[in-house]
């Protein structure tokens, strides 16, 4: 069919392993999802509060270790740097398969 794009699966890693550990400030559950799947072992998944929250607890039970980026461990800003970016803005993963680990970093 001329004109239709065709769907594409989410991304996930090309490596699976006994662990992994994702930090990622904004999540969803189609990419928690798929991204869970690189791992038969330990997961651990680090995100912003709001993003956790509004994720259904089927989408999170198959992660052992869930924890957020509290804003408040920000540091106070010094003088001029009242506009630099701060908070979780890039996101990593990292798998753990025997003794390598494979990073993505975005």
């Amino acid at each position: 069919m001329l004109g239709r794009r065709r769907r594409r699966d989410p991304w996930r890693p090309k490596v699976t392993g006994s662990r992994i550990l994702v930090i990622a400030p904004f999540v969803n559950t189609t990419g928690i999802k798929s991204v869970a799947r690189a791992a038969y072992g330990e997961r651990i998944l680090i995100g912003g509060q709001g993003d956790l929250d509004a994720l259904h607890e089927d989408t999170l039970a198959v992660w052992d270790q869930i924890s957020t980026v509290s804003d408040m461990a920000a540091e106070e800003p010094e003088d001029g740097a009242e506009n630099r970016p701060s908070g979780l803005h890039a996101k990593m993963l990292a798998v753990e398969h025997g003794y390598d680990v494979t990073s993505y970093v975005g």
